[in-house]
Protein backbone atom coordinates (compact mmCIF):
# COMPACT_ATOMS: atom_id res chain seq x y z
CA UNK A 1 0.00 0.00 0.00
CA UNK A 2 1.06 3.49 -0.63
CA UNK A 3 2.61 5.68 1.57
CA UNK A 4 0.50 8.94 2.02
CA UNK A 5 2.02 11.94 2.82
CA UNK A 6 0.95 15.45 3.52
CA UNK A 7 2.53 18.45 2.00
CA UNK A 8 2.17 20.85 4.70
CA UNK A 9 3.55 24.35 3.08
CA UNK A 10 3.86 28.22 4.93
CA UNK A 11 6.10 30.58 5.88
CA UNK A 12 6.81 29.11 9.18
CA UNK A 13 8.54 32.31 10.07
CA UNK A 14 8.59 30.81 12.59
CA UNK A 15 6.76 26.77 13.19
CA UNK A 16 4.40 26.69 16.13
CA UNK A 17 2.46 24.76 18.24
CA UNK A 18 -0.57 25.93 16.06
CA UNK A 19 1.13 24.00 13.37
CA UNK A 20 1.92 21.07 15.70
CA UNK A 21 -1.52 20.58 16.38
CA UNK A 22 -2.79 21.00 12.53
CA UNK A 23 -0.14 18.13 12.17
CA UNK A 24 -1.41 15.69 15.11
CA UNK A 25 -5.08 16.06 13.32
CA UNK A 26 -4.02 15.04 9.66
CA UNK A 27 -1.19 12.12 11.17
CA UNK A 28 -4.92 10.97 13.43
CA UNK A 29 -6.91 10.66 10.48
CA UNK A 30 -5.12 8.92 7.56
CA UNK A 31 -1.72 10.95 6.62
CA UNK A 32 1.04 8.88 7.52
CA UNK A 33 3.75 11.47 7.50
CA UNK A 34 3.64 15.20 7.06
CA UNK A 35 6.56 17.09 5.23
CA UNK A 36 7.01 20.54 6.11
CA UNK A 37 8.22 22.53 3.12
CA UNK A 38 8.85 26.67 3.73
CA UNK A 39 8.13 28.76 0.81
CA UNK A 40 11.45 30.55 -0.38
CA UNK A 41 9.26 33.62 -1.43
CA UNK A 42 5.86 34.52 -0.21
CA UNK A 43 3.76 34.72 -3.27
CA UNK A 44 2.01 38.06 -1.44
CA UNK A 45 5.34 39.64 -0.96
CA UNK A 46 6.05 39.54 2.75
CA UNK A 47 8.70 39.61 3.76
CA UNK A 48 10.26 36.48 5.17
CA UNK A 49 12.90 35.65 7.77
CA UNK A 50 16.04 33.94 5.47
CA UNK A 51 15.33 30.95 3.59
CA UNK A 52 17.65 28.74 4.68
CA UNK A 53 17.43 29.76 8.30
CA UNK A 54 13.41 28.74 7.97
CA UNK A 55 14.61 25.68 6.83
CA UNK A 56 16.45 24.94 10.01
CA UNK A 57 14.00 25.76 11.96
CA UNK A 58 11.57 23.72 10.36
CA UNK A 59 13.94 20.48 10.88
CA UNK A 60 14.43 21.58 14.43
CA UNK A 61 10.69 21.34 14.65
CA UNK A 62 10.42 18.60 13.23
CA UNK A 63 12.81 16.68 15.91
CA UNK A 64 10.06 17.33 18.37
CA UNK A 65 6.93 15.96 16.13
CA UNK A 66 7.50 12.44 15.19
CA UNK A 67 6.02 11.70 11.75
CA UNK A 68 7.25 15.34 10.46
CA UNK A 69 10.10 15.48 7.76
CA UNK A 70 11.16 19.41 6.59
CA UNK A 71 11.73 19.36 3.19
CA UNK A 72 13.96 21.72 1.58
CA UNK A 73 12.92 22.49 -1.47
CA UNK A 74 14.92 24.92 -3.73
CA UNK A 75 14.73 26.90 -7.13
CA UNK A 76 16.25 23.82 -9.43
CA UNK A 77 13.32 21.84 -7.90
CA UNK A 78 10.34 24.13 -7.69
CA UNK A 79 11.48 27.35 -10.40
CA UNK A 80 8.23 29.17 -10.51
CA UNK A 81 7.46 28.93 -6.84
CA UNK A 82 4.01 27.76 -7.67
CA UNK A 83 2.11 25.03 -6.06
CA UNK A 84 1.17 23.17 -9.15
CA UNK A 85 4.66 22.81 -10.14
CA UNK A 86 5.60 20.92 -6.42
CA UNK A 87 2.97 19.03 -6.58
CA UNK A 88 3.88 17.71 -10.29
CA UNK A 89 7.74 17.41 -9.56
CA UNK A 90 7.39 15.48 -6.08
CA UNK A 91 4.72 13.00 -7.76
CA UNK A 92 7.44 12.35 -10.75
CA UNK A 93 10.07 12.18 -7.56
CA UNK A 94 8.31 9.55 -5.49
CA UNK A 95 5.88 7.97 -8.01
CA UNK A 96 4.76 4.84 -5.13
CA UNK A 97 3.48 7.64 -2.41
CA UNK A 98 0.24 9.56 -2.61
CA UNK A 99 0.29 13.15 -1.46
CA UNK A 100 -2.64 15.44 0.20
CA UNK A 101 -2.11 18.93 0.02
CA UNK A 102 -2.27 20.60 3.58
CA UNK A 103 -4.39 23.55 3.99
CA UNK A 104 -6.65 25.31 6.58
CA UNK A 105 -10.27 26.21 6.14
CA UNK A 106 -8.73 29.65 5.60
CA UNK A 107 -6.73 29.20 2.69
CA UNK A 108 -9.30 26.55 1.18
CA UNK A 109 -11.83 29.46 0.77
CA UNK A 110 -10.09 30.96 -1.99
CA UNK A 111 -7.96 27.58 -3.29
CA UNK A 112 -10.31 27.17 -6.02
CA UNK A 113 -8.21 30.18 -7.54
CA UNK A 114 -4.93 29.33 -7.61
CA UNK A 115 -3.22 28.67 -10.69
CA UNK A 116 -3.60 25.10 -11.64
CA UNK A 117 -6.00 24.24 -8.79
CA UNK A 118 -7.96 21.73 -10.78
CA UNK A 119 -4.59 19.50 -11.42
CA UNK A 120 -3.59 20.27 -7.81
CA UNK A 121 -6.55 18.74 -6.80
CA UNK A 122 -6.28 15.60 -9.01
CA UNK A 123 -2.39 15.26 -7.99
CA UNK A 124 -2.56 16.65 -4.10
CA UNK A 125 -6.08 16.41 -3.33
CA UNK A 126 -6.08 19.14 -0.21
CA UNK A 127 -6.69 18.05 2.85
CA UNK A 128 -8.40 20.57 5.16
CA UNK A 129 -7.63 21.19 8.91
CA UNK A 130 -10.49 23.08 10.61
CA UNK A 131 -9.03 26.19 12.79
CA UNK A 132 -10.65 25.12 16.24
CA UNK A 133 -12.10 27.71 18.29
CA UNK A 134 -11.47 26.09 21.31
CA UNK A 135 -8.32 25.49 21.04
CA UNK A 136 -5.97 27.35 22.84
CA UNK A 137 -3.79 27.91 19.29
CA UNK A 138 -6.67 27.56 16.87
CA UNK A 139 -5.94 31.56 16.13
CA UNK A 140 -2.25 31.62 16.48
CA UNK A 141 -0.31 33.01 13.75
CA UNK A 142 3.62 33.10 13.66
CA UNK A 143 2.97 37.42 12.65
CA UNK A 144 1.79 37.07 16.40
CA UNK A 145 4.56 35.27 17.94
CA UNK A 146 7.23 37.75 15.80
CA UNK A 147 6.24 40.35 17.44
CA UNK A 148 5.79 39.34 21.09
CA UNK A 149 9.46 38.29 20.63
CA UNK A 150 10.52 41.88 18.98
CA UNK A 151 8.75 43.49 22.34
CA UNK A 152 10.01 40.85 24.86
CA UNK A 153 6.75 39.36 25.71
CA UNK A 154 6.50 35.78 26.68
CA UNK A 155 6.32 32.81 24.10
CA UNK A 156 7.03 29.76 25.80
CA UNK A 157 3.77 28.79 25.71
CA UNK A 158 3.33 29.04 21.64
CA UNK A 159 6.52 27.13 20.86
CA UNK A 160 8.22 23.34 21.61
CA UNK A 161 11.03 23.64 23.67
CA UNK A 162 13.51 22.91 21.44
CA UNK A 163 11.70 25.87 18.97
CA UNK A 164 12.09 28.49 21.75
CA UNK A 165 15.31 27.74 22.98
CA UNK A 166 16.67 27.58 19.39
CA UNK A 167 14.96 31.11 18.43
CA UNK A 168 16.10 32.46 21.79
CA UNK A 169 19.88 31.62 21.41
CA UNK A 170 19.92 32.87 17.73
CA UNK A 171 18.43 35.95 19.28
CA UNK A 172 15.66 35.77 16.09
CA UNK A 173 13.11 38.29 15.53
CA UNK A 174 14.31 40.05 17.86
CA UNK A 175 13.81 43.51 15.40
CA UNK A 176 10.70 42.79 14.25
Amino acid sequence: MAQVIGLFGGSFNPPHLGHAEAIRTVLRQGIDQVWLLPVMHHRGGKVLTDFDVRVELCRAFCEAFPGTVAVRTDEAQNPTGRTLDLVKSLSIQHPSSLFRLIMGQDVERHFDRWPGAADIRRIAPPFVVPRSSDSRFGALSSREIRARIAAGSPVETFLSKNMYYRIKSERLYRHE
